[in-house]
């Protein structure tokens, strides 16, 4: 837990989903699905929140988002940002995703886990969050799950030239903690799955899966031509991404996924 605070102490979160279209992407996907769900009067829990950015884009949208980090300088920043904005319906704590203790039971319509379960490696500790999701929110409330799928990201590493040994990618492959350090600073912080492994993993907590689907698909092989792209061609290449997210013969070959469920 030290070393994730630690790494998104270092790291420009708020430009994440912002700056290059591939990323960008993502973003796009997901606020799309977000809309089809969400309502004025839903109450919301953003659930490792980051620095706010679905938060923040929920707020114009919705009664009120509660969101929760691990890292006590991204919750500041969501206050801070609430505060000089005089956005009201937006409040942010530092809690753990895996013990939602200062969240009561059965408290939200719409319940947001867009970042934890990247970091969150052990089993049990991974159901421990979903399960932490479905008891906030209220019966028959939508809980979304970002993931992000083992093979592309294997396959991001050979792309930019570092190609992992025998042990490092068994280790990937059977879902255990990658036990060599400094190969990468991101993989010494996350855990990649698949879209059956999330699926499991979420029925086991006895949730109802409605959509599985790639937010945004082999954008991160193909950087440079999506940055130059002009805007009609930009907005061409996200309605196909649009069109074939939920595809299950291609929603496999998106580095980042998302799962829908509900309570």
């Amino acid at each position: 837990m030290n070393e994730i605070i630690s790494f998104y102490n270092s790291y420009a979160e708020d430009d994440r989903l912002k700056i290059r279209r591939s990323r960008i992407l993502e973003r796009i996907t997901t606020l799309n699905y977000i809309n089809k769900y969400v309502n004025k009067n839903f109450i919301v829990a953003d659930i490792g929140a980051g620095t706010g950015v679905y938060t923040f884009e929920l707020a114009g949208k919705v009664e009120s988002v509660f969101a929760v980090d691990l890292v006590q300088e991204h919750v500041d920043e969501i206050n801070d940002k609430a505060r000089i904005s005089n956005i009201n319906n937006v409040n942010a704590i530092c809690e753990s995703a895996i013990s939602l203790k200062s969240i009561e039971s059965d408290s939200y319509d719409m319940v947001l886990c867009l970042g934890p379960m990247y970091h969150i490696k052990e089993k049990s500790e991974r159901l421990q969050c979903i399960n932490e999701c479905k008891r906030i929110s209220k019966k028959n409330g939508v809980i979304f799950i970002a993931y992000i799928n083992k093979v592309l990201a294997m396959n991001y590493f050979v792309k930019n030239k570092k190609y992992l040994n025998k042990q490092i990618y068994e280790e990937i492959e059977l879902g255990k903690t990658i036990s060599q350090k400094g190969f990468d600073q991101f993989l010494d912080i996350s855990f990649f799955t698949d879209p059956s492994e999330i699926e499991e993993e979420a029925l086991l907590c006895e949730l109802k899966i409605e959509k599985n689907l790639g937010t945004d698909g082999i954008s991160y092989f193909i950087q440079d031509q999506i940055e130059d792209m002009n805007n009609e061609q930009w907005d061409v290449f996200v309605r196909m991404h649009e069109r074939h997210c939920e595809d299950k013969n291609s929603f496999g070959m998106s580095m980042h996924g998302l799962v829908i469920c509900r309570k």
